[in-house]
């Protein structure tokens, strides 16, 4: 949603008018612009500020993480946010629900834009032309230069955790990358640009279900909300930030090929 409390202010209101027990968000929760001055203090106050006050009315769990546009210097007050509320941030971390267990996971592969905070490698340090090596991470309330080349971790290394493979059948996947080549993964030329790595978790593990963000305009151009990997169902609401309306699913564990798209 990416700060937009139109969009914040009917999802609530709609979970709450249909007794709903959960509330996922899957990354860019807070706004957006390019690098620069305000940018990470801007996305504090927000934390601070609305969002905090819309958490604290719900009565259910609230479980989210940070996509590639939340400034990751800006983790001390998200834990503030959820000591404040009842909300958990649940980024490389697994919650036990009633019936099943949920894990977050906010990590991308490289992009061609600035912010470096939330990426990695995928598979390995494989360079495409879509890439865009060169950015920034938030450092405080600062921007330091960063060099992908820096970065020696994967994607791929990541989900070897036990944090992700344990009881995958019976647990809930928040990603904020899509698996690629998938309905999931497309930008608006049609481009695929998710996670190999993140498709081959899915493919290995056939979780109950995969929920992702990170693109826009994935629902738009191929036409579905919903990926079949083997058993797994994998959606993403394909929900644009800058309108009125919102893209939320909704989901029913008992029943996870079943999920609705629905627009509010």
């Amino acid at each position: 949603m990416h700060g937009n409390m139109t969009q914040y202010k009917k999802l609530f209101a709609y979970a709450a008018k249909e007794n709903i027990n959960t509330i996922i968000i899957a990354g860019d929760i807070a706004p957006k612009s390019g690098p620069g001055d305000m940018f990470i203090q801007t996305q504090r106050i927000f934390y601070q500020q609305e969002l905090q006050e819309l958490f604290k009315n719900f009565t259910g769990d609230i479980l989210f993480i940070l996509g590639n546009d939340d400034a990751k210097s800006n983790l001390p007050h998200i834990e503030r946010l959820c000591e404040a509320t009842h909300a958990q941030y649940i980024h490389n971390k697994r919650i036990a629900l009633e019936h099943f267990d949920v894990v977050g996971y906010s990590y991308v592969p490289i992009t061609p834009f600035g912010i470096k905070d939330w990426e990695k490698w995928d598979t390995n340090k494989a360079t495409q032309p879509s890439m865009n090596l060169f950015g920034v991470r938030s450092v405080a309330d600062n921007w330091q230069e960063f060099d992908m080349h820096d970065e020696d971790g994967t994607i791929q290394e990541d989900l070897k955790n036990e944090t992700f493979t344990k009881n995958a059948k019976h647990t809930l996947y928040v990603m904020h990358g899509p698996p690629k080549d998938t309905c999931l993964d497309q930008i608006g030329d049609g481009t695929h640009v998710g996670s190999q790595a993140i498709k081959d978790f899915i493919e290995n593990e056939q979780p109950l279900a995969t929920f992702h963000g990170h693109i826009h305009e994935t629902v738009d151009v191929s036409g579905s909300y919903k990926e079949t990997i083997g058993e797994t169902h994998s959606y993403s609401p394909g929900n644009h930030n800058t309108t009125e309306t919102i893209a939320i699913i909704l989901f029913d564990p008992e029943t996870p090929g079943k999920a609705e798209r629905k627009i509010l």
